[in-house]
C-alpha cells in the first residue's frame, strides 16, 4: 500500500502533465502510452486532494509551464511527455518527467514537501559502492553490520518500541556504530574512481535533471539542476552521531541521516538513510513564488 506522500507526489505529478498537455497545441503533444496510463491512474490521486490542495497543485503547476516555456520555449516544439516508473529510478534515472522535443530533452524529478534523494538502507551500503550482492566485500559489511545490530538487541530485549529506550541508548548502541561502519567502509570500498562514480550514480542517479520540490507551506517552488561530472575521481566520507557526510571531489556534499523506519524494535531494527544535498553544496537553484 502507498503512503500518503507518494500519493500526493503522484497527483502533482498528474497536474503539471494534465497542465502541459492543455497549453501545448494538440498537434504539437503527445503522451506516451504509460504516460497516458499513469495520467489514468493518478487522476483519483488528485481529485481526491482537498480543495485547498488542488489549488496549490494548480498553481505549482501553472508555474512550472511558465518556466519551462521561459526556459526552453517548449510551446514552439512538438512534445512527447512521458511519466516513468519507480523501475526506472532503481535503475538509476530519478525522472519522473521527460519531456523529449526536436532539440531537447528536460528530466523533472517531482518531490511534495521534501528534499530527500533517497531512502536506503545501510546494510546495503556495499551494493552502493560496487560490489553485487554475497561479494567478500557485501559479506564482510553485513556480518558487522548484523553484530551491530545483535549488540543492541542484547540491551533492548526488553522494549517494544524505540521510545521505550533511555534517553541515548539508540543513538550510542545503534546509530553512533552503524553511521561510523558505514562511513569506514565507504572509505575503504570506495578508494578507486569506478566505486566512487558507482556510489554518487547510485545516490543521484545516471541522468541530468531538474529536482522540483513543492514547499506547500511557503508556498514557493524550489529548481534545482543536478548536472552531475561525468566522472569523479574520489568520495570521503565521516560520521557524526546519526549522520554520514560525503564528499566527492571536495564539491559535490551529500548528508545521510540514519532513522528507524518504524517505531517498533521488533526482530530486527528497520532502518533508513534519508539522503539529501548538504546545504553547502553548490547547486544551481531558482525559487519560484506560486501564491
Amino acid at each position: 500500500m502507498r503512503n500518503l506522500s507518494d500519493s500526493n507526489g503522484r497527483a502533482l505529478e498528474y497536474i503539471i502533465v494534465k497542465e502541459i498537455e492543455q497549453k501545448s497545441p494538440q498537434n504539437q503533444i503527445q503522451l506516451t502510452p504509460h504516460a497516458i496510463q499513469a495520467q489514468q491512474k493518478d487522476k483519483q490521486k488528485y481529485l481526491s486532494l482537498p480543495r485547498k490542495n488542488q489549488l496549490i497543485y494548480k498553481r505549482c503547476a501553472e508555474r512550472i509551464y511558465m518556466w519551462l516555456e521561459e526556459e526552453f520555449s517548449i510551446s514552439s516544439e512538438s512534445l512527447i511527455v512521458d511519466r516513468l516508473s519507480d523501475k526506472h529510478g532503481r535503475e538509476g534515472d530519478v525522472t519522473d518527467i521527460r519531456i523529449l522535443g526536436s532539440l531537447l530533452q528536460i528530466n523533472l524529478s517531482v518531490k511534495h514537501n521534501h528534499k530527500a534523494l533517497k531512502h536506503q538502507r545501510p546494510a546495503s551500503t556495499a551494493q552502493h559502492c560496487g560490489f553485487p550482492k554475497k561479494t567478500p566485500e557485501d559479506r564482510k559489511f553485513r556480518e558487522e553490520y548484523k553484530a551491530i545490530v545483535g549488540s543492541f538487541q542484547v540491551i533492548a530485549q526488553n522494549s517494544l518500541n524505540f521510545r521505550d529506550l533511555e534517553e541515548g541508548v539508540v543513538f550510542t548502541h545503534l546509530y553512533r556504530p552503524i553511521c561510523d561502519l558505514v562511513a569506514q567502509s565507504i572509505n575503504q570500498l570506495c578508494q578507486s574512481s569506478t566505486n566512487a562514480n558507482h556510489l554518487l550514480n547510485f545516490l543521484l542517479g545516471r541522468t541530468d535533471f531538474y529536482k522540483i520540490i513543492l514547499d506547500a507551506k511557503l508556498n514557493e517552488l524550489h529548481i534545482q539542476f543536478f548536472n552531475k561530472p561525468s566522472n569523479i575521481s574520489s568520495v570521503f566520507a565521516e560520521s557524526h552521531e546519526n549522520y554520514v557526510k560525503l564528499t566527492f571531489d571536495r564539491l559535490w556534499k551529500i548528508s545521510m541521516r540514519l532513522h528507524t523506519a518504524s517505531s517498533r524494535i521488533a526482530l530486527s531494527p528497520s532502518l533508513k538513510f534519508d539522503t539529501q544535498l548538504d546545504d553547502s553544496s553548490i547547486i544551481p537553484e531558482v525559487r519560484l513564488s506560486i501564491q
